[in-house]
């Protein structure tokens, strides 16, 4: 697979999706909101609320991806809708990610639902990739489900994105290679 830098390089550039599961039916409506997005943003917000919110913008906005903080329902029930209701999860990586209730009930839910999982990380989580993926393994030997022992112990092996959001050039290449592994063509940009 191209690097980033490769991709600002010399956009667009095919790249082969590490799809972890894929969904064989149509995700149902959420309730809450008027749903049917394309991206679920999973985050800690201590770690990653501005690269969620940039993400959020620079792939469509309202109408296109869920993000806690821009729904006017920020219930687990909304939350939980928001994953079925979405094609496509995306994990932003950070240290603690692995170790929260509600990343880990996003993470458990969007596996269940076969859905799309796509991985990102801000460059400040680079360093410490290896032990995040440890902290899934860790989960992965704990879970008694097999589906989701399997997701936890192999998500270290997707592909994850490693966020530049600051540049424009590398905010253009994250987001086609964040829309190229999701399967959608990248927004137009603004």
């Amino acid at each position: 697979l191209p690097s980033l830098h490769q991709v600002a390089g010399q956009m667009p550039v095919p790249v082969a999706a590490p799809l972890v599961v894929s969904s064989s039916s149509p995700a149902p409506t959420p309730t809450h909101t008027e749903g049917g997005w394309k991206y679920f943003l999973s985050h800690v917000q201590s770690e990653a609320q501005s690269e969620a919110a940039n993400l959020f913008h620079e792939l469509g906005g309202e109408g296109e991806s869920w993000l806690d903080v821009k729904m006017a329902d920020k219930g687990t029930e909304s939350m939980m809708e928001g994953v079925r209701g979405s094609k496509v999860f995306i994990l932003i990586l950070t240290d603690s990610y692995f170790k929260r209730e509600f990343c880990i009930k996003e993470f458990e839910m969007a596996v269940t639902h076969d859905k799309k999982i796509v991985t990102v990380h801000p460059p400040t989580a680079k360093n410490s990739l290896t032990q995040i993926f440890a902290s899934a393994r860790i989960k992965g030997e704990e879970c008694p489900d097999p589906k989701l022992a399997t997701a936890y112990k192999t998500i270290g092996d997707i592909e994850a994105i490693e966020l530049q959001l600051k540049n424009p050039v590398y905010t253009a290449a994250c987001i086609s290679l964040i829309c190229d592994h999701a399967g959608f063509q990248p927004p137009p940009r603004h």
